[in-house]
């Protein structure tokens, strides 16, 4: 099967290890799986996570393009937000991030580093936020009148150039299996914005693999992922490889762990994260991998995932957001 690769300047620093996870903790009862984590949290510092890998094709883009300002969007902790930020920093160029909530007294987690690195801030209301493409396309023409050639990231870095991130993660991980003479049987990733799981699973389709992707959303309903993942997983198609089949039956996204909702966390998950942590020495964020890990667990204690199977868990990063937390973990009698 053809495909057309767009330009990529590679800044992560991958490829990242996949590892076992030896045991669970003491208190999550006894699974028979493999679990193994495919550590993301290892792309950098200030660039840990999963974006980092969308923001190498969004990079070549905007060079292409002669940009020098990115304007992008999330939440006020949004590790997105903050990759844009911090990378743009790096490399001499501006950001203006449009973060959906009201300005916080004290600056803390990845609001605080994007303040840090100099990003031009502004606060959207959760009503205005519903229609933030329009509103970033307005700030894109206010800079040009500043003199500034904006280009537009979109939320979480995801659309059909996004996926690119992934579907290069998902050929890294096959390389990394084969080297280890090593089958997985499912891949489970937090489900945002969709750009990570729509990557991983255009990789598994164009490689013919029968790995399941399985996205476990911490925001919105799996109705609304499976449409729109599905559109991205289209433009790809007609963008970069006519060949590829995609169904909507395909996409296997899982709802009911979204919890209080996006980046609010319940006592229950602050308490896996707390004792994994403890236990297992594996740290995971509040708002993705820690309502993704959450589900799996559930999903596996309920032996929905046939018994036996081998596990690769996306372990996305996210760290920064644990920081802001910290008063939760100590109401909780976590820490």
């Amino acid at each position: 099967m053809e495909i057309n690769q767009p330009p990529r300047i590679k800044i992560a620093f991958t490829p990242t290890p996949i590892e076992r996870l030896e045991h669970l903790p003491s208190d999550t009862g006894e699974y028979e799986y493999e679990i193994y984590i495919k550590h993301d949290d290892y792309t950098g510092s200030t660039l840990q996570g999963n974006k980092v890998r969308k923001l190498e094709f969004f990079l070549a883009q905007s060079k292409t393009e002669g940009a020098d300002t990115w304007i992008t969007c999330g939440g006020l902790q949004s590790n997105h937000c903050r990759a844009v930020a911090c990378l743009a920093s790096m490399i001499g160029m501006k950001s203006y991030l449009m973060l959906r909530g009201s300005k916080p007294q004290v600056p803390q987690g990845n609001y605080l580093l994007d303040k840090l690195v100099g990003a031009e801030i502004e606060f959207v209301t959760a009503t205005d936020y519903f229609r933030i493409d329009e509103l970033m396309r307005d700030r894109a023409d206010q800079l040009i009148s500043r003199g500034l050639t904006p280009h537009i990231i979109p939320e979480g870095g995801s659309n059909a150039l996004g996926l690119w991130g992934y579907f290069e993660c998902y050929r890294e991980i096959r390389q990394q299996l084969d080297q280890k003479g090593l089958s997985i049987d499912y891949i489970f990733t937090a489900t945002g914005s969709g750009g990570t799981f729509g990557g991983l699973l255009v990789g598994a389709k164009f490689f013919g693999d029968k790995t399941k992707i399985i996205g476990i959303n911490v925001c919105c309903t799996s109705d609304h992922f499976v449409e729109r993942v599905y559109q991205y997983c289209q433009e790809f198609k007609e963008r970069y490889c006519p060949g590829l089949v995609i169904r909507r039956s395909d996409l296997e996204l899982i709802d009911g762990y979204v919890g209080d909702g996006y980046a609010l966390s319940r006592k229950e998950e602050l308490k896996m994260i707390s004792t994994l942590a403890r236990e297992c020495g594996l740290i995971l964020d509040p708002v993705y991998t820690g309502k993704a890990f959450y589900g799996m667990l559930d999903l596996l204690r309920k032996q929905m995932i046939p018994v036996g199977s081998k596990i690769l868990f996306m372990h996305t990063g996210g760290l920064w957001g644990l920081m802001p937390i910290g008063e939760r973990f100590v109401d909780s009698n976590l820490i």
